[in-house]
């Protein structure tokens, strides 16, 4: 698979152009999430929002056809879309894990 013919047919299109705000608000808010596990009720559906917004219009006919006519699997944008949506909730489930078994260890210690 050449991979400059597939670049090439991602940035054909304006509006895949515009992806690098998705995937900037995805680390941004993967980042607040690590901070603060409870973040991640607020930042996980906005990044899915705006990651449905760039799904459906990737799933349009016509941008779908121009896609994959170049690869013969799923093409990248739409899995660059899917991984912005799972970063933020596998960063918050570890935040949660790691809160989680910080408190279990103080409580086993006697201290609170």
């Amino acid at each position: 698979m050449n991979w400059r013919l597939i670049l090439a047919g991602i940035v054909d299109d304006p509006y895949v152009d515009r992806q690098w705000i998705l995937l900037v608000l995805s680390c941004g808010g993967a980042m607040l999430c690590l901070y603060r596990y409870k973040l991640g009720f607020l930042v996980i559906p906005i990044v899915a929002f705006v990651a449905a917004i760039f799904l459906t219009h990737f799933y349009e006919p016509d941008v779908y056809r121009r896609i994959t006519k170049i690869a013969n699997r799923t093409p990248p944008p739409i899995m660059a879309t899917f991984l912005s949506i799972g970063l933020p909730i596998a960063v918050t489930f570890v935040s949660w894990r790691k809160s989680r078994n910080n408190i279990l260890k103080r409580g086993a210690h006697g201290r609170t």
